[in-house]
C-alpha cells in the first residue's frame, strides 16, 4: 500500500493533461462527461471536445461552456477520426480519453500523476473501469476521496492485464505517438486493435486498484457501441 506516497503532498510535478472527449449524439451525457473532467482537482489540464457531426443537441451542448473548454466540429467520420482530431489538438505531456457518456473520479488525474512523479519511467496510469447505470452521477454517489488515501499500485509490463485501457487509463503523450493513431479504416473491435498495439510494445506502466473511470452502461447510441456487433472481430484481431 503506497498511500502514504501518493497523497502525502502536493505535487511539484505539474505538466499538462489533455482530456480528450469524442461525442456523437450524446445530449443526455456530454455535459456531466465534460463536468467530470473540468472538475478534476488537478488544475493543470485542457479540455478537448470533438462533435463527430451530431444530428441531435450535442453541439448546443457543448458551447454551453464556452472558454473552459476547445471544442471542434467535423463531419461525421466515426469515433477514431474523432478521436485523431483530439489528439492532433491535445498540447498536453500526458492525454486521458474520456467517452461523451462516461466520467472520471474528481481524483482520477491527481493520483494518476503522483504515482508518475514517484516512477518517472511509466507510460500510463491505469486504473479499473466501472460499469455504472443511466442515472448515475458523481455528485449523487458516495465515491468521497477515500480512494487516495487506500489504493495500492503495482507497476507491469504486460498492458492486457489492464482491461479496457484506451480508456482507463492516463498516457504519456510521447508513447501514443508510437502507438499511432486510431484505425480510421476499422468500424468495429477499434478499441481491442488499438489496445493490442499498445500492448505489443510491452511499456512499463502502473496498476491501480481502484476504479476511477466510470463507464455508463444504456441502451442510448455510444460513439463505440459498433463493437457490440461480433461479425467483424476476427477483422481486429488480424489488425
Amino acid at each position: 500500500d503506497w498511500s502514504s506516497d501518493v497523497c502525502s503532498s502536493d505535487l511539484s510535478y505539474e505538466p499538462l493533461v489533455s482530456i480528450v472527449i469524442p461525442c456523437y449524439n450524446a445530449e443526455r451525457w456530454v455535459s456531466e462527461a465534460i463536468e467530470s473532467a473540468l472538475g478534476q482537482t488537478y488544475a493543470n489540464i485542457e479540455v478537448i471536445v470533438v462533435d463527430d457531426g451530431s444530428s441531435d443537441g450535442s453541439l448546443r451542448v457543448i458551447k454551453q461552456f464556452g472558454g473552459k473548454i476547445n471544442w471542434i466540429s467535423t463531419p461525421n467520420s466515426g469515433p477514431c477520426a474523432a478521436r485523431n482530431v483530439g489528439l492532433r489538438a491535445a498540447g498536453g505531456e500526458w492525454i486521458q480519453f474520456l467517452d461523451a457518456d462516461d466520467l472520471l473520479h474528481p481524483d482520477k488525474l491527481h493520483l494518476s500523476l503522483r504515482i508518475c512523479e514517484n516512477h518517472p519511467n511509466v507510460e500510463f496510469v491505469w486504473a479499473p473501469l466501472l460499469c455504472v447505470g443511466e442515472d448515475f452521477s458523481l455528485g449523487g454517489s458516495a465515491i468521497g476521496t477515500s480512494v487516495l488515501f487506500d489504493t495500492q499500485v503495482t507497476l507491469s509490463e504486460n498492458a492486457l492485464l489492464a482491461p479496457y485501457a484506451p480508456w482507463a487509463a492516463m498516457f504519456r503523450s510521447k508513447f501514443l505517438k508510437q502507438v499511432g493513431d486510431w484505425d480510421e479504416l476499422l468500424k468495429r473491435w477499434v478499441d481491442l486493435e488499438y489496445h493490442a498495439r499498445i500492448a505489443a510494445l510491452m511499456p512499463t506502466y502502473a496498476r491501480l486498484s481502484k476504479p476511477l473511470y466510470f463507464y455508463r452502461e444504456h441502451r442510448g447510441m455510444r460513439i463505440s457501441n459498433s463493437n457490440r456487433d461480433h461479425s467483424n472481430i476476427h477483422a481486429a484481431i488480424e489488425s
